[in-house]
């Protein structure tokens, strides 16, 4: 499908409202591992009934919105997640209604791939303010989608982690279910669920879902870096290198500096890449 470099550049939506409630934070809490020790007080602090503590990552699920790519018209099972980041100004509320405005940001032209880089940027409010809480952005890649008139290239890079032997390793076990649970707040590719249309994309099993490794990654720098502390974390941002199979253990490799973290993630049992160019801020 071919469509025009102005027409994709004009595509906007102003003012969507996401409601969630405590429940869906509970459910994504579970979806990126939380609760995996259920006697830890400070995991149960994020599934809690009560005004429950809030990863950031969760923004992604709280205003999740493929349809606004698919619009386009794009087809979802060739749209390949190849980038997120979030910046929070405000901590998320544990319930509430979200306003996005959302648009894509850019595009360029992958020729070679017969595809699209596109570049899809989220602005959050609460309802009933016009104060920023947040901004997210996601890259994607569209293959068999092309843009006329777009340039070639590629936007700026995630900076890479630094050369030397990072700083601190954590294991982080992921559940053979973890994308059956995933899939329930919003991502209902077949690729996560059906063995047989995963199998016909080159796949051992259903995989998981970027963004549910992406949020693993997220709990565990909460968890090794912060003491559970989520609060202070005020973005966080990874590439998706490859997928995870339910059940594996994310290995997560970080490397400290003053305010930051930059990290990689890896499927432990296959020494197989997932996340690169990562990178969280945090007050100290």
């Amino acid at each position: 499908m071919m469509t025009s470099y102005e027409q994709v550049l004009a595509h906007a939506q102003q003012g969507r409202v996401h409601a969630y409630d405590t429940a869906k934070l509970q459910l994504y809490g579970v979806g990126v591992g939380l609760g995996s020790d259920p006697t830890d007080p400070r995991q149960l602090a994020f599934l809690r009934d009560d005004d429950p503590r809030v990863l950031p990552s969760f923004a992604t699920v709280a205003a999740f919105d493929v349809d606004f790519q698919l619009q386009l018209g794009i087809d979802w099972s060739k749209l390949l997640h190849a980038s997120q980041s979030v910046k929070l100004h405000r901590q998320l509320p544990s319930a509430g209604e979200l306003i996005a405005d959302t648009q894509i940001e850019a595009v360029y032209d992958k020729p070679t791939r017969n595809a699209s880089l596109l570049v899809t940027s989220t602005k959050l409010r609460l309802a009933g303010s016009e104060a920023l809480l947040g901004e997210m952005r996601s890259i994607s890649l569209a293959r068999d989608f092309r843009v006329a008139g777009a340039p070639t290239g590629a936007p700026e890079a995630l900076a890479a982690p630094p050369a030397h032997a990072p700083d601190l390793e954590a294991l982080i076990p992921t559940s053979p279910q973890v994308a059956l649970i995933y899939r329930l707040l919003g991502g209902r590719s077949l690729i996560h669920f059906d063995p047989e249309v995963a199998l016909a994309q080159g796949f051992q099993q259903p995989v998981m879902h970027g963004l549910s490794t992406w949020g693993h990654a997220c709990h565990g720098i909460v968890a090794e870096v912060l003491q559970y502390d989520s609060t202070r974390m005020s973005s966080f941002a990874a590439n998706f290198s490859a997928p995870m199979y339910p059940g594996e253990t994310l290995r997560l490799r970080m490397w400290l500096a003053p305010g930051q973290v930059h990290f990689e993630g890896y499927a432990a049992e296959r020494g197989k890449k997932v996340l690169g160019n990562g990178v969280a801020r945090f007050s100290d």
